[in-house]
């Protein structure tokens, strides 16, 4: 996801979430896209603001959206557990 990598790279280099944002959207919506799906990303991107931002700032994310996660992925070890392994996202394979 266009999105998360941006916002990834952006926390590497030591920007806060607030300067990263705007940017990282605007990548995700950057190529070929209709204005209707620009639309409805915005609309999502805005619903999910604060996911990202807890992820952003590896603290856990709602229960709805951790529930999302692991519809995405079940495989995935939940952050405290993660966290509790000393293991970061990238070496989490």
């Amino acid at each position: 996801m266009i999105l998360a990598q941006h916002l990834a790279e952006s926390r590497r280099q030591g920007a806060c979430f607030t300067d990263a944002w705007p940017a990282a959207v605007a990548a995700a919506l950057g190529g070929k896209r209709s204005s209707w799906e620009i639309h409805e990303y915005r609309i999502v991107f805005a619903e999910t603001i604060d996911e990202f931002c807890a992820a952003f700032e590896r603290r856990p994310g709602s229960q709805p959206g951790l529930a999302l996660h692991r519809l995405e992925e079940p495989d995935a070890v939940p952050v405290p557990e993660r966290d509790a392994l000393n293991m970061t996202p990238s070496s989490a394979g």
